[in-house]
């Protein structure tokens, strides 16, 4: 009997060894192995709405893209969240920090009806404040916001970036004299629940959209099922402990600076800013991972 327990214990302390060893690649999702079409998005929005901003405000629309942008962001910062919804550091690419309320709803907390009330109602609120310089500039972020809480419009829009997924292709060739993969491979995004995995209000979702290209990995962590969100360190924690990962054996991928830092701060030994899958071949090759 004694003889089975010793095993039993051997085996184990065996088996975690072996898992505290694993290698993996963590990959970020938007903006490294997805895209999203900007006209998609224009279209949803409406040409009306804009061309009537861009003649009224008589500016350039790459300048108006980053104003509108803010003034956006600080209809939706108005709107009162509760603290359990809450979290600091998530950004938008461009490094602008993300309000409130598009974070929870990114982080599955709080339903796109929800948020498309509790906005239009701050819309209401400041434009009786005289917030809004005229009626051209309420109506298009109106729509902007209509547009970012449509869960469906994240499923249309997106796209593989196919150099991208000939790299996770690659990696997930690799495998180890036992013919175990070489590296697990994981995705951690900040990504709505209802966009990614469907519901009745979005007709198809991203996970089915995908299907192959996410079978590649051993899994897909979206902030939406976690209700973490990127940079949170809780969420590196998160995937570390649920697969028995070490940080000095992750490679981490991600577009965003903010979300790089993190990683570094948390101690995952190579985090890699994407900014081309050109140079993220060349990094990987670096570090002789490929």
């Amino acid at each position: 009997m004694k003889k089975i327990v010793l095993y039993g214990c051997l085996m184990s302390s065996l088996g975690i060894f072996a898992q505290s060893h694993q290698k993996a690649v963590i990959w970020d999702l938007g903006g490294v192995l997805f895209t999203n079409s900007r006209l998609t998005y224009v279209h949803a929005i409406g040409f009306k709405p804009i061309f009537s901003y861009l003649f009224t405000e008589r500016t350039r629309p790459w300048k108006s893209s980053s104003l509108i942008q803010q003034r956006t962001f600080e209809v939706l910062a108005t709107v009162a969240i509760e603290e359990a919804h809450t979290a600091k550091g998530a950004c938008v690419p461009g490094g602008l920090p993300m309000p409130p309320l598009l974070w929870a709803f990114q982080a599955g907390l709080i339903a796109p009806d929800v948020c498309l009330e509790r906005a239009e109602d701050a819309l209401e609120a400041l434009a009786k404040q005289g917030y809004f310089k005229n009626s051209s500039e309420k109506e298009l972020i109106r729509r902007i916001i209509c547009v970012a809480f449509t869960p469906s419009l994240s499923v249309s829009s997106c796209s593989v970036r196919t150099e991208s997924m000939k790299i996770v292709k690659q990696l997930a060739a690799q495998r180890n004299s036992d013919g175990t993969r070489k590296y697990k491979l994981i995705v951690i995004s900040n990504w709505d629940p209802w966009s990614f995995n469907g519901d009745t209000s979005c007709k198809g979702c991203v996970r089915d959209k995908f299907h192959t290209e996410l079978s590649y990995f051993d899994d897909v962590i979206i902030s939406g099922d976690v209700h973490l969100m990127k940079p949170m360190p809780q969420i590196f924690s998160h995937v570390l402990e649920k697969h028995g990962l070490l940080k000095e054996n992750c490679t981490f991928i991600d577009d965003q600076l903010e979300n790089i830092e993190s990683a570094r701060s948390f101690g995952i030994e190579n985090p890699l800013h994407f900014t081309n899958s050109r140079n993220l071949r060349q990094q990987l090759r670096s570090l002789k991972i490929i």
